[in-house]
């Protein structure tokens, strides 16, 4: 299993190299595959590219965690937090791309670029292209590693597992992020359906829904209001799956909002505020049952 994570680090570390070559070339002033230097040279998308370098070299420092000796013996947030949101970023745009390419080859519409003529194709191959690789393989390194280090609070049947003392406040925030996940749900599924935007954007909305009911199913499971017997493992990856992407997605938008410095808002900022909400309450009820499955385990 060792070979196999350290396989899948080392992987997903190549597929991230190349992001950060482009993104340093930009910062330095290098227009490779750039259709718009202007646009590219403005003080937004220099921060911009700063930031998602930076995410990016964070995550090349995970990938080493998760295949080093030492990376075990770091703390558990400070792996299961960047991978958190890493995942919740990378997995739904895992799907994103392919369903964007298969519905613009029915289509025959060559929509298959987020922006207009910004970049040239070529520089959407590789980013995206690595985006599904890193994607893949930190996910496969994550998992071993998870397995080798959490292995036995993770290897239960949801019904088996003991009620722990936050039980109660679990099941109401669980609500309140099922409430939220319903409102967010609604509306991404409102705006890929009425929105002139382009057909990746589309498709990322009918994805992000997606990803929202498969969270709002995980905390049912976890809190157990299903009561249909599943592995614990599974309810958690669901929960985390789903969590991540709403909090990193509604994250993402936000972020981007306050760069545009916009004094507007549009609905669908409001649709990803709720995101970012409900993405913290289901990962904090499964933050609470995991300390508490941890703590029932070492006893």
């Amino acid at each position: 299993m060792n070979r196999a994570r350290t396989i899948a680090g080392l992987a997903a570390i190549g597929f991230m190299v190349p992001y950060i070559v482009i993104k340093l070339l930009w910062m330095i002033g290098l227009d490779i595959g750039v259709n718009d230097p202007e646009l590219m040279g403005s003080p937004q998308m220099l921060v911009a590219n700063l930031m998602t370098a930076a995410m990016e070299v964070v995550g090349l420092l995970l990938a080493l965690a998760l295949i080093r000796p030492w990376g075990m013996k770091l703390p558990a947030w400070l792996i299961l937090f960047p991978i958190w949101v890493g995942t919740g970023l990378l997995i739904p745009l895992m799907l994103t791309v392919p369903v964007t390419l298969i519905a613009a080859l029915i289509s025959g519409s060559g929509d298959v670029a987020p922006l207009d003529d910004v970049l040239q194709p070529w520089v959407y191959t590789v980013v995206y292209g690595g985006f599904i690789g890193q994607g893949l393989a930190l996910a496969a390194a994550f998992v071993l590693y998870a397995l080798d280090r959490w292995a036995r609070p993770l290897a239960a049947r949801t019904g088996d597992v003991p009620v722990g003392v936050t039980h109660p406040l679990q099941r109401l925030l669980a609500w309140v992020a099922i409430a939220l996940i319903g409102c967010t749900v609604v509306g991404q599924l409102y705006a890929a359906a009425t929105s002139d935007d382009r057909l990746p954007m589309r498709v990322g909305q009918n994805v992000g829904a997606l990803f929202g009911v498969v969270a709002a199913v995980g905390l049912l499971m976890l809190v157990r209001v299903m009561r249909r017997q599943t592995a614990f493992v599974v309810s958690v990856a669901m929960t985390w799956v789903g969590a991540g992407a709403l909090f990193s997605g509604g994250i993402w938008v936000i972020v981007g909002v306050l760069l545009r410095a916009s004094t507007s808002l549009s609905l669908i900022d409001g649709v990803n505020l709720l995101r970012l909400l409900a993405g913290v309450l289901a990962g904090t009820v499964a933050a609470f049952l995991l300390l508490e499955r941890s703590a029932q385990t070492s006893r």
